[in-house]
């Protein structure tokens, strides 16, 4: 990425403050979390995320027929398979390899990624198709599954993704009108953005779930083949969310290239693919700077008041926008009525901090994960799981009241959450989960880092110093982002993210895992699944480690051909 003229040393100096000051505010579970335990023993854990899934019925989906009352939109469908494939990966088994292998793939020919039947329709579809078939992939290692991916992937690719070149000229990317970008709308280059439709070429709307899921996905990608288209795509995005839709707190929904202004609408699912894309990013990298990112992200969206339940951080629902935004027609529905299904799909919120927790083993933001998730599952078991005989169903409401009849978007969102939280849990165990987080079942959590005050007090000081010398020489900056938000950006992290820092290009310095393949015929790096005599793995490390050791990761190995 080009700097802007004249900035970047002191952008150098700026981002690595910023760095140190994150990586001595160590992350830290809030003292006044409860339930950040359970007793649940592993094979529960198991049981219950087993049943939950049969309950859906998949067998029953019928690739002709297409979506259905009971699956009303393509993405629960998508994301069903994908919830059917991380189970098997984290119970390292194949309970679900014939519909995830055979049933998906024949839905897929048959009906496409999008709602209707077609080559286009919205973007964010096919990110949940392609990353289904790459979860599928990573479970199964079945290569005409990665191959599925990467065909919709590049579809996605050459209909609405924002090449160097088309942010340059301000067109191109599936648009039949221009997108040039206004002197006075941002020093960033729109490079990296994914458009919200394909199938509507007049519009320059870019969406958080069509970036954030295109970044993972391009992250998992190059993780898989080795291939630098995937690398640049992903460095791209990262870039754009950074600049253009993360605002120090949250990822917001949309940002128009035209207007140069974003739509906030505070969802979960727009956190979703921006951490678990930085997850993966931060991990295949060993990059110090995204880690630290990742630790603030996790931090500030897990403890965003919308969608908390009040004094708690369980997700609650995600009600009206207008509740927090003046000014806006722009609405979100209260979760819960099939058809929302952007609320209703919180899981992937989980699965995104499931990938940080897995990427990041031993680490603090790995205990973190595991307290706020277990928060999630205590919820769900006791507040939206249906009474027996009828166990197996799950509200879409986590906080209550309990299902009293079945509800797809309900078990689909609960997958994740079921998926996630056995794997705190050894195979080995029958008791508690071994959560260093918390000193009881049921009770408040102990921090698991502390703040160095003074040290951060010197770091801000000089950061202070070198902003406002910044600050001085480049006032040609984007026009403000939303002055109707209620919910602001904190000014320390948004002076740090948004105007200051942008992600340089990475040295690969050490690969997650080696694996050959056929796409280049050489040594690549890709994901090994745990083995199928063990569970998903939980390694030992040290708060040091946080994802970027030297070696590699225990969660990883080298295969050779």
């Amino acid at each position: 990425m080009v700097s802007p003229p004249g900035t970047s040393g002191l952008r150098l100096v700026v981002l690595s403050l910023w760095v140190m000051t994150l990586t001595v505010r160590a992350l830290q579970v809030p003292s006044t979390w409860l339930d950040t335990t359970s007793n649940l023993s592993r094979e529960s854990r198991e049981n219950l995320a087993l049943n939950a899934a049969t309950a859906i019925g998949v067998d029953a989906i019928d690739p002709s027929s297409g979506l259905s009352q009971s699956i009303p939109t393509t993405q629960y469908m998508a994301n069903l398979f994908a919830g059917l494939a991380l189970q098997d990966y984290n119970r390292a088994n194949n309970t679900w390899t014939k519909p995830v292998t055979q049933l998906m793939q024949d839905y897929y020919r048959k009906q496409g990624v999008y709602d209707a039947p077609g080559s286009t329709g919205l973007v964010e579809d096919g990110n949940f198709w392609a990353l289904a078939f790459y979860y599928a992939y990573r479970t199964y290692r079945q290569e005409f599954l990665l191959e599925t991916a990467i065909e919709i992937y590049n579809h996605t690719r050459a209909t609405a993704f924002v090449t160097l070149d088309a942010a340059a000229s301000g067109s191109g990317a599936g648009r039949n009108v221009s997108f040039v970008q206004t002197a006075n709308c941002s020093d960033w280059t729109f490079a990296g953005g994914v458009f919200a439709s394909n199938a509507v070429q007049n519009n320059t709307n870019v969406c958080a779930k069509c970036v954030g899921p295109f970044l993972a996905l391009s992250a998992y990608l190059f993780e898989a083949t080795n291939e630098t288209v995937y690398s640049e795509a992903a460095q791209l995005s990262v870039d754009f969310m950074i600049h253009h839709l993360w605002n120090g707190t949250i990822v917001y929904d949309m940002f128009n290239l035209n207007t140069c202004t974003p739509h906030p609408n505070p969802l979960t699912v727009n956190q979703a693919g921006f951490i678990e894309g930085l997850a993966v990013w931060a991990n295949v990298t060993k990059n110090a700077t995204l880690t630290s990112l990742l630790e603030e992200v996790v931090s500030s969206t897990t403890t965003f008041p919308v969608w908390s339940l009040s004094g708690s951080p369980v997700i609650s629902g995600e009600h009206t926008l207008n509740r927090f935004v003046r000014s806006t027609s722009h609405e979100s529905t209260e979760s819960g009525a099939l058809k929302n299904w952007a609320p209703n799909l919180k899981g992937l919120f989980i699965r995104g901090l499931a990938e940080a927790r897995m990427r990041n083993p031993g680490s603090v933001i790995a205990r973190y994960v595991e307290a706020y998730v277990t928060i999630q599952f205590n919820a769900l078991i006791d507040n939206a799981q249906g009474a027996a005989p009828d166990d197996s169903w799950y509200s879409p409401q986590w906080a209550g009241p309990r299902a009293s009849s079945y509800n797809s978007a309900g078990n689909i969102a609960a997958l994740d959450v079921l998926n996630t939280a056995l794997t705190f849990v050894s195979p080995e165990s029958s008791g508690s989960s071994d959560d260093p987080v918390s000193t009881d079942s049921h009770g408040s959590s102990t921090p698991t880092g502390a703040v160095a005050g003074g040290v951060i007090g010197g770091i801000a000081a000089i950061a202070i110093a070198v902003i406002f010398t910044m600050r001085h020489q480049r006032r040609k900056r984007a026009t403000t982002h939303s002055t109707d938000v209620l919910v602001t950006p904190n000014e320390d992290r948004s002076d740090g993210i948004l105007e200051l820092s942008s992600v340089d290009p990475f040295v690969h310095t050490a690969p997650a895992a080696q694996t050959r393949n056929k796409w280049q015929g050489e040594t690549v790096y890709g994901y090994v699944p745990p083995d199928r005599d063990r569970a998903q793995v939980s390694p030992e490390a040290t708060e040091s480690d946080l994802g970027r050791q030297e070696e590699l990761p225990p969660a990883y190995e080298v295969r050779n051909a």
